[in-house]
């Protein structure tokens, strides 16, 4: 009859994993105490570094014969390791699309990595707080003084200053004693145009104002909370937003959730939104739109400017003959010709353009790229010229 064994003492186990770990967080801690200039933190952080990595190099290697002590260094070790290569991973995917996407400037917000990275980077504003060049307030005499009013579009969102038609037209202008200002901000609907050109533009004597029109101009405030939104790829809207402002990786997957969303047509849409509220011309916003175009019209005039409108289709849909907001456009032209108002309408010239995704400044967004703009300020000298020079001999005599 066979005569069991006696039980063996379990073997010792090795914690050298468990101090290489500790090792590399130290280093870890070293980097971020020295990034934060906490020298305290870093003299700690090397005195660990050096003692755990001194001890794990020891012959022979520390062990435990304790098997709970053994299995939670082991689980220990290999989950802090899977982070760790989780983390390497994230960190080096992130790196791959900010390099791979270095020349993407913007999205169509500017809440986003890339469009914070450019703002820092490229973006300045004059003593006036608009983008652009410093100028003199007081107009030099002789000059006949072109004031363009706008939105995003205006401001030039992913482009650089020159690439703006405004500036393109400036430069074009510049040695006929036309001087071009840009007073765009990012989100100006007609409620901001009427006080942007009260309390700003007017008091610079502008002898003309441009006004840079698009689709969304007509949204009341009250409605624009309501905007179709497609929920973003991480729910938790403080995740969401850090994650969007500093994670090129995560602003281009998230992007890609969004597209997946809109194509296979998951909620409410931006254009069927806009008709519902604003199709019908006695609508309240379509009346309230009509109400301050008017009004915009008057202020000019009543200060002694003469002014003009450019129109900027929404290139971020079909342009064809299935263009979502064409009752836009007519409802603004026909303010235009019952006031005398010229009125440029870009819409044909962008639906000539075989690729409409050329008029988008990047691929992640459809704000006018270079091509636009060079086509809207083509549009406007031809438009315009002519009027401003006819102009300039009364204006000359005024001064």
């Amino acid at each position: 009859m066979p005569v069991d064994s006696p039980a063996l003492p379990p073997g010792p186990s090795s914690l050298r994993g468990a101090l290489v770990l500790v090792s590399v967080v130290a280093v870890g801690s070293l980097g971020g105490a020295l990034w934060l200039r906490e020298w305290w933190i870093a003299l700690a952080s090397i005195v660990l570094a050096a003692a755990s990595a001194a001890r794990a190099l020891t012959r022979p290697p520390p062990a435990t014969s304790r098997p709970a002590l053994a299995a939670a260094i082991r689980w220990t070790v290999n989950l802090t390791v899977l982070g760790l290569m989780t983390a390497a991973s994230l960190a080096a995917a992130e790196g791959l699309v900010r390099w791979v996407y270095r020349d993407v400037t913007s999205t169509a917000d500017f809440r986003g990595y890339f469009t914070t990275r450019w703002m820092r980077a490229h973006v300045r504003h004059n003593h006036y707080d608009y983008r652009g060049a410093e100028f003199d307030e007081a107009k030099a005499p002789g000059v006949y003084r072109v004031a363009v009013m706008g939105d995003s579009f205006t401001y030039g969102n992913g482009l650089v200053e020159r690439q703006r038609f405004s500036n393109l037209v400036g430069d074009a202008v510049r040695d006929q004693g036309i001087e071009v200002l840009n007073f765009g901000f990012p989100g100006n609907n007609w409620p901001e145009h009427l006080r942007t050109l009260d309390r700003r533009v007017l008091r610079l004597r502008p002898d003309f104002v441009l006004l840079q029109w698009g689709t969304n101009d007509v949204e009341l405030d009250e409605h624009v909370a309501g905007r179709p939104i497609a929920p973003p790829l991480i729910r938790s809207r403080d995740w969401h937003e850090w994650l969007y402002r500093h994670s090129a990786l995560y602003t281009i997957l998230n992007a890609q959730w969004v597209r997946l969303q809109v194509q296979r047509q998951m909620g409410d849409s931006y254009d069927r939104y806009l008709t519902r509220l604003y199709g019908d011309p006695s609508s309240e916003g379509a009346r309230l739109a009509g109400e301050r175009m008017h009004q915009y019209i008057a202020l000019a005039r009543s200060r002694g400017a003469d002014l003009g409108l450019v129109m900027f289709p929404d290139v971020a849909v079909s342009l064809g003959d299935d263009y979502p907001y064409q009752f836009l456009h007519d409802r603004t032209q026909t303010i235009c010709q019952e006031q005398r108002v010229r009125c440029v309408d870009l819409l044909p010239a962008f639906a000539r353009v075989p690729d409409r995704h050329t008029l988008w400044v990047t691929p992640l967004d459809a704000h006018p790229s270079a091509l636009a703009n060079r086509i809207a300020a083509d549009a406007i000298l031809e438009a315009f010229v002519p009027q401003w020079m006819a102009a300039r001999p009364a204006h000359a005599a005024r001064e």
